[in-house]
């Protein structure tokens, strides 16, 4: 892989974390059209219309990257970074999960429960208060050495 093809890929990741469905550039990305005219009319007619002045020279760039590759190297790169992309997002689910659930284990331990259901503490929405959490959150802040500003 060339140098300019690995930064098509990270630009079309980029993409990807802009926006899962590829954005400006869906037709092209995320529905696999990437022939010219398809990529040439999000760049004249749907990347215009971002507001945002660095989404909208990330989407460019990422066309113009895409209208300077051969077809077959479209497809190639495309598929890559939604890999990688999709890889990455099941890292983030993952430690986002583990965390959860060492959060939960921190607040049923310190008040010596088994279960949140335990805690008997609910809001009418069944939703354990704020102040369980929050004291979960400062256990934990503490078993890891984080230091509160002042």
């Amino acid at each position: 892989m060339t140098e300019r093809e690995k930064r098509i890929e990270e630009m079309i990741y980029k993409v990807y974390l802009d926006d899962e469905s590829g954005g400006s550039l869906h037709i092209v990305i995320g529905d696999g059209n990437f022939e010219d005219n398809h990529i040439k009319y999000c760049l004249e007619s749907v990347i215009p219309k971002i507001d945002d002045d660095e989404r909208r020279s990330l989407y460019e760039e990422c066309a113009k990257g895409l209208l300077s590759l051969k077809l077959s190297r479209r497809y190639s790169l495309a598929s890559s970074a939604w890999y990688i992309y999709r890889k990455a997002d099941e890292v983030r689910k993952e430690t986002a999960e583990v965390f959860s659930n060492r959060i939960k284990s921190l607040i049923l331990e310190f008040y010596g429960a088994k279960d949140l259901e335990d805690l008997g503490h609910k809001d009418r929405y069944g939703i354990i208060s704020r102040d369980y959490i929050w004291k979960g959150l400062r256990r934990l802040e503490k078993e890891f050495g984080v230091e509160e500003e002042e």
